[in-house]
C-alpha cells in the first residue's frame, strides 16, 4: 500500500510537470504571435524560437523544482496557495530569462514577448493546476494515493479531528475509523491496513501511549487539547542552558499592525469608490421593499474592549428584537425580509462596514466583533476570550472563512487565537481571496 501512494503521488509530480511544460510552451507561443501581430517582426524566426523555448521550459520547471511547486499542498487554502506559489514561480522565471538574455547575446529573445508571456502563463498554469489539484483531493477523498488513519477518541477532540480529516482530503489521509476504546483501535488495525493513528485521548497514560506505537508498528500522533494548548501562548527559551517558557501576550507586532492597516485604509477607500452605484441601488431596494430605515446600526466590541457602532445594510423587519431582546441569527431566522435573505447570501449586506474599516473601527480582517450583552457572557465562559480584543476586530474572521458559521462559540475562539498569533500579511490576503471567493459563489449559511 505504501507503494501505492508512492506511485499515486509520483503520478501527479509527473501530471504537474507535463501539464507545465506544455502550458509553457502554449503561452510563449501565444506571446510571440502577439508580439508578431502588434509589434515589429521578431527575430529569431519562429523554429529558432521554438529551440530556444524548449530551454526556457526545462528552466522553469527547475526554478518550480527549487521554490516547491511540485510538493502536495495541504490545509485550508490549498487553491490559493497554488496561484501564489506559481505568482512567484513565474515571475522568478521572467526575471531569470531577462538575466540569461543580458548575459548570453546569442540568446536572444524580446523583453516585450517575455512580459506578454508572463500573464498568459500564470492564468493558463493556474488553471491547469487548481483542475490537476481538485483533481488529487478527489482520487485522494476515495482513499487514492492517501494514508489510511484510525482517531483514538470519541469524545468532542476525537470528534473533531475526524471531522476534520473527513472534510480536508488535502490533509493526504483517509479516515478508516473514529474509535474510543484501545480494544476497538486493535480491531480496526488488524481488520485494515492503518498508516496512522492519531491518539485525541488527552489524559491516556505516557506507558500506554508507547505500547500502542509499539504494538501496532503505525505513525503515532498524540493530539494535544487545542484549546488548552492556544489558550496558553508561552515561548520556548533557554538561560544557560537551563529550558524556560515565557507566557506571551497574544497581539501583532507594531510594524505588523501599521501595515495591516494602511492595507485596510488602502483597499476599503477604493472598494467604497467602485461600489458605490451599487450601495445606492441596494439602499433604494430596501427603502422600497420593506418599512423601516436603510442601514441598521448595532453596538459592538472593538479593539480594547472600546464599543463601536457597526453599520450593515438593514436585512430584518424593522425593531427585530424588540420583543424577544438579543438573540442570535439563524439559517431560517423568520425575522428576515425577503430581500434581505438574498443580501445576506452573498455577504452584501456587510458592505456598509467598509465605513467602519476606514474609520479604524474595524479592520478587512480579524476576530468577528460581538455584541456587549454576548461579549459579557462568553468572557465568563472561555478563558482568555478578551484577548480577542488585542487586535481590531475584522470584516470576516479566520473562524468565518474557513469554518461555518454555526460554529460554537469556544471553537470561533480557538481560530480566533490563531489568527492572532499566526498572522502575516500574506495570511490577510489570503483569507480576503478566500472569502470574496466565498461571496460570489454565495456561501453563506445565514
Amino acid at each position: 500500500m505504501k507503494y501505492d501512494k508512492l506511485l499515486a503521488n509520483a503520478g501527479f509530480v509527473l501530471l504537474r510537470v507535463m501539464s507545465d511544460v506544455f502550458f509553457i510552451f502554449i503561452s510563449f507561443i501565444l506571446a510571440y504571435f502577439l508580439r508578431q501581430r502588434f509589434g515589429p517582426a521578431f527575430q529569431p524566426g519562429i523554429k529558432l524560437y521554438l529551440i530556444y523555448l524548449f530551454y526556457v521550459a526545462l528552466f522553469w520547471v527547475a526554478i518550480f523544482f527549487v521554490l516547491g511547486l511540485y510538493r502536495s499542498r495541504k490545509g485550508f487554502f490549498v487553491e490559493i496557495d497554488e496561484a501564489f506559489g506559481l505568482l512567484g514561480g513565474t515571475l522568478s522565471g521572467l526575471v531569470g530569462i531577462i538575466i540569461v538574455s543580458f548575459i548570453f547575446s546569442e540568446f536572444k529573445y524580446s523583453r516585450i514577448l517575455i512580459f506578454y508571456a508572463w500573464p498568459i502563463s500564470f492564468l493558463l498554469l493556474s488553471m491547469s493546476r487548481i483542475a490537476i489539484l481538485r483533481l488529487e483531493l478527489l482520487l485522494k477523498s476515495r482513499g487514492i494515493g492517501s494514508k489510511k488513519a484510525v482517531v483514538l477518541g470519541e469524545g468532542e477532540l476525537g470528534r473533531s479531528i475526524a471531522e476534520k480529516i473527513r472534510e480536508m482530503p488535502s490533509l493526504g489521509f483517509q479516515l478508516v475509523a473514529n474509535v474510543g476504546s484501545v480494544k476497538e483501535l486493535d480491531e480496526a488495525v488488524r481488520s485494515n491496513t492503518i498508516d496512522e493513528v492519531f491518539v485525541a485521548i488527552p489524559d491516556l497514560p505516557r506507558d500506554e501511549l508507547l505500547n500502542l506505537a509499539k504494538k501496532f508498528g503505525v505513525g503515532l500522533s498524540i493530539v494535544p487539547d487545542l484549546f488548552e494548548v492556544i489558550s496558553k501562548p508561552v515561548r520556548m527559551g533557554e538561560l544557560d542552558n537551563i529550558p524556560l517558557m515565557s507566557v506571551r501576550e497574544r497581539n501583532i507586532v507594531f510594524s505588523g499592525r501599521i501595515i495591516k492597516r494602511l492595507m485596510d485604509i488602502s483597499i476599503s477607500l477604493v472598494c467604497l469608490i467602485i461600489f458605490a452605484p451599487i450601495m445606492l441601488v441596494i439602499a433604494g431596494l430596501i427603502k422600497i421593499s420593506s418599512p423601516g430605515g436603510v442601514f441598521y446600526r448595532q453596538q459592538r466590541v472593538g479593539r480594547g474592549g472600546c464599543i463601536f457602532i457597526l453599520y450593515k445594510f438593514r436585512t430584518m423587519a424593522e425593531n427585530a428584537e424588540k420583543d424577544t431582546g438579543p438573540i442570535l441569527a439563524s439559517s431560517n431566522d423568520p425575522r428576515k425580509t425577503r430581500l434581505g435573505k438574498y443580501l445576506r447570501r452573498i455577504h452584501l449586506d456587510e458592505m456598509p462596514q467598509l465605513f467602519n474599516v476606514l474609520k479604524g473601527d474595524m479592520s478587512l480582517v480579524g476576530p468577528r466583533p460581538e455584541r456587549p450583552f454576548f461579549a459579557e457572557q462568553y468572557r465568563q465562559r472561555i478563558t482568555g476570550y478578551d484577548e480577542r480584543n488585542n487586535v481590531r476586530p475584522g470584516l470576516a474572521g479566520l473562524a468565518q472563512i474557513t469554518g461555518t458559521y454555526s460554529l460554537p462559540i469556544e471553537e470561533k475562539v480557538k481560530y480566533d487565537f490563531y489568527y492572532i498569533e499566526n498572522w502575516s500579511l500574506i495570511l490577510d490576503i489570503k483569507l480576503i481571496v478566500w472569502m470574496l471567493g466565498k461571496a460570489l459563489l454565495c456561501k453563506n449559511e445565514y
